[in-house]
């Protein structure tokens, strides 16, 4: 499975760089310098809206396993949500696969999020 996941982060890197190398780096810079040192804090909503749901699942799951802790709830929504910008999925493709984190303790989904 890591080999799996190896081997799609080089495709999905690859990917990115060549998407960026058609768009023009010297564009990217441009539209950056344009919105300032400031562009993360675009993110910051985003997050905090996801860090939010993350502590009403924690509340609102009955029988959350205590092995799943408010980061992995958090990577599990966050994870959930690049599923549904994936074209092919509908909108609830990822809602399909969200319970399937919060499975029985040991099984793949459970382990605990990796620290970055």
């Amino acid at each position: 499975m890591r080999r799996l996941n190896l081997i799609l982060l080089t495709i999905a890197v690859g990917f990115f760089f060549w998407i960026l190398n058609e768009v023009g780096w010297a564009n990217v810079g441009h539209y950056l310098r344009q919105v300032g040192w400031y562009w993360p804090l675009l993110l910051l909503p985003y997050g905090l809206v996801n860090l939010l749901e993350a502590v009403s699942w924690k509340f609102l799951i009955v029988k959350l396993p205590r092995t799943i802790s408010l980061p992995h709830l958090f990577w599990l929504r966050l994870g959930g949500e690049a599923l549904n910008q994936l074209p092919p999925l509908p909108p609830w493709g990822a809602s399909l696969s969200r319970p399937t984190g919060c499975g029985p303790p040991g099984s793949l989904w459970t382990r605990p999020p990796p620290r970055w």
